[in-house]
């Protein structure tokens, strides 16, 4: 794994965040690794995301992360869809 990032600091908010779920070991290693990836990548004339690049959203996003990846403290807070960061994680993430 690229992040070597300590496992238990997730459980809580993971836990936390989807509490009707059982949070596996392997849930763990998969969030670890999926902080790892930026939400969005832009290079020389070539754009990536991963459903929807919006100029704003990504100016939002990048406010808080400006390399793109986001952090556990990040994960209740999107998961509730309520703040603006939120909102702007959901669009890249899912679209219109």
């Amino acid at each position: 794994m690229a992040s070597e990032f300590p496992l238990a600091l997730l459980k809580a908010p993971l836990t936390q965040w989807s509490k009707n779920a059982s949070v596996t070991p392997e849930a763990l290693k998969w969030t670890d690794w999926f902080l790892t990836l930026p939400l969005w990548l832009e290079l020389d004339g070539f754009r990536l995301v991963h459903a929807c690049w919006v100029d704003d959203a990504i100016a939002t996003v990048a406010k808080r992360r400006p390399d793109g990846p986001l952090r556990v403290e990040d994960l209740l807070e999107v998961s509730e869809k309520k703040t603006k960061f939120a909102k702007a994680v959901e669009r890249l993430t899912s679209g219109p």
